[in-house]
């Protein structure tokens, strides 16, 4: 379950069918808006992972300590089936966050969630490349391009 794919794409989809736009359309900016928002919801569990409370410009690494089991750690249990247990129990035991951190800093975890970012920003991408061309729509396709910049530390720009 993801709240950030929900709320975008509810989101798009009401704007479009507010705006009038034709039910292709509507589902176009339905599509557009999950997508946008699986890449957001990536970002945000890779910047627990991958930067200091500096760079992120907010707290990290507070989803796993809340108990929460993010991409990272999913992708990670993959590989390491005790994250498992600590999932069940939403990391709670003394030692479960650390133990969790170091499994996902040692396994494909991290990487398995770019991979998806990147995919869930081409999707967008393609889908916003079929509305006309103009300013606001490039706009929207340079800052999506921007999500894997930001989520990987890089000196960016729009």
């Amino acid at each position: 379950y993801s709240k950030a794919g929900t709320l975008f794409n509810h989101s798009c989809r009401l704007t479009a069918m507010l705006g009038g736009c034709t039910p292709a359309v509507v589902e176009l900016a339905t599509q557009i808006g999950y997508n946008l928002g699986m890449a957001f919801q990536f970002v945000d569990d890779l910047v627990d992972f991958t930067h200091t409370e500096e760079q992120a410009s907010k707290p990290v690494q507070v989803d796993i300590a809340g108990g929460f089991a993010t991409a990272p750690v999913l992708f990670a249990w993959q590989e390491h089936s005790e994250l498992g247990d600590m999932i069940v129990r939403r990391f709670s035991e003394p030692g479960d966050v650390e133990r969790a951190m170091h499994l996902v800093y040692n396994s494909q975890g991290i990487p398995k969630t770019f991979a998806a970012l990147d995919g869930y920003i081409a999707k967008t991408v393609d889908g916003l490349s079929q509305l006309p061309d103009s300013l606001p729509r490039n706009a929207l396709i340079a800052i999506v391009k921007s999500l894997a910049h930001m989520a990987r530390g890089d000196n960016w720009h729009i």
